[in-house]
């Protein structure tokens, strides 16, 4: 199925939003944890409710609202992240994606 124009734009918009950080010597960013946290990229993109962080994520394509079933979070979709971040040559050395998770 194509990428419609507007989830096309969120994450283009999104990827600017994450290279400006890069080069401003962020370090990393968790994209599925507590939203509160100093370390969450809700936090670091200025968004001031986790629902709203969560919808831009979804619109883009980037998240589901179905739930984690280890993390009890909404669910984030693994590869549409690789393919935004480390899927253009030049995006290489700027971004490294791990997985990991964490229940206590």
């Amino acid at each position: 199925m194509p990428t419609s124009p507007s989830k096309s734009r969120a994450k283009e918009h999104l990827l600017l939003l994450l290279i400006f950080l890069a080069q401003c010597g962020a370090s990393w960013f968790t994209i599925n944890g507590d939203t509160s946290d100093e370390f969450s990229l809700c936090h670091h993109l200025g968004f001031c409710d986790e629902t709203d962080h969560y919808a831009f994520l979804v619109h883009g394509g980037l998240a589901g609202y179905e739930t984690n079933k280890n993390t009890g979070k909404n669910k984030i979709y693994k590869d549409a992240w690789s393919n935004l971040l480390i899927g253009h040559p030049e995006n290489e050395e700027l971004f490294e994606l791990n997985r990991k998770e964490m229940n206590m």
